[in-house]
């Protein structure tokens, strides 16, 4: 490949960001909703992405990090006037502290891959009962933020555009962190114990260390986007932020965008959170169960056509154009778009 357009195509993400960031003004507010829940998700997915994707231990229970930054950064704000942008970073060290517990216990134990998942989620359903029946923390009832002033300091702003510019310059961030350890020795100790961890280990990988280190990276980043996602919306209660469904619409996009790539949870989101957010306008509650519904279609058509995610559609649409017998792989420049790999 070209060294100078592979130089170029490095910088396609900040170009899309500064699109977003020019033309963000002229949107009406709901299509800001929409972007800001795009921009949001991906950067969830993204977080996810690094523990389950680049080290492959399958969690469905980062609602528990996502809660944890949510319940944190508002519980602050609320009773202490400690700003979110502070309490946020408070959140992120919290979760950061409970994903490294968790990944002492099951991967000190021995536990992992079917173990892990199941230790992932039992967590996260035990800490959602425990929030609803804790008084201080909202109980089932949950959380309001009452409207202080239209003040950054405090994250409350009268237009939506001033989180759009929030979640982009996070998700920004969070590629930024993630591709980093990609590319760096952490990524590459990730991607040989999920090939295969007996071999990673025999060829030195700490594989312990690099579980948790995977999983405090990535409960840390999801945190810091409960804190935003919560201050955006202004409640929160437990079926909300840790409930299994949360953390099963972070795997799905991320497992429709495409696993263990960098873009991946990005085009996931920009495919299902529009479709959701048109689903529930045009059904309303009378197809209330429809968007799950068509979750489910999308991932199983994904899972049986295009395994590595729509990130992935390039390099299947060449190879149904090409003719038979040529068993040529897609042009690098054009499967350079989709991940970073």
């Amino acid at each position: 490949m070209n060294r100078s357009l592979k130089h170029h195509l490095r910088w396609w993400p900040a170009i899309g960001a500064i699109c977003i960031g020019v033309t963000a003004p002229s949107l009406n507010p709901y299509l800001l909703h929409v972007v800001f829940m795009v921009l949001i998700y991906a950067h969830l997915g993204l977080a996810w992405n690094i523990v389950s994707g680049m080290g492959g231990q399958l969690s469905l229970g980062h609602a528990l990090y996502l809660g944890t930054g949510a319940y944190t950064s508002m519980l602050l704000f609320l009773h202490f006037g400690i700003s979110p942008w502070i309490g946020m970073w408070i959140g992120g060290i919290l979760a950061a502290g409970l994903a490294a517990l968790i990944g002492a216990i099951t991967f000190r134990s021995g536990l992992a891959h079917d173990y892990y998942v199941l230790s992932t989620i039992a967590v996260a359903q035990v800490a959602m009962i425990a929030v609803a029946n804790t008084h201080f923390l909202g109980g089932a009832s949950g959380l309001s933020l009452p409207y202080v002033a239209d003040s950054w300091w405090n994250m409350q702003m009268n237009s939506k555009l001033g989180y759009v510019y929030i979640a982009l310059a996070f998700l920004a961030g969070g590629m930024v962190i993630a591709r980093r350890l990609d590319q760096g020795a952490t990524g590459l100790k990730l991607r040989a114990l999920r090939e295969n961890e007996s071999m990673a280990e025999s060829a030195g990988v700490n594989v312990y260390r690099e579980k948790v280190l995977a999983s405090t990276y990535s409960a840390f980043l999801t945190a810091l986007g409960g804190a935003i996602l919560a201050f955006y919306v202004k409640f929160i209660d437990p079926h909300m932020v840790l409930s299994l469904d949360m953390s099963l619409r972070i795997v799905f996009l991320s497992m429709v965008g495409g696993i263990g790539t960098a873009f991946g949870p990005l085009w996931g989101a920009l495919f299902l959170v529009p479709m959701d957010e048109l689903t529930r306008v045009l059904g309303g509650s009378k197809l209330a169960g429809l968007g799950p519904l068509i979750y489910g279609a999308i991932l199983t058509l994904v899972i049986l056509y295009a395994p590595k995610g729509i990130g992935d559609l390039p390099r299947l649409i060449g190879r149904i154009r090409r003719p038979a017998g040529n068993s040529a792989d897609i042009p690098r420049r054009t499967r350079r778009l989709f991940t970073w790999r």
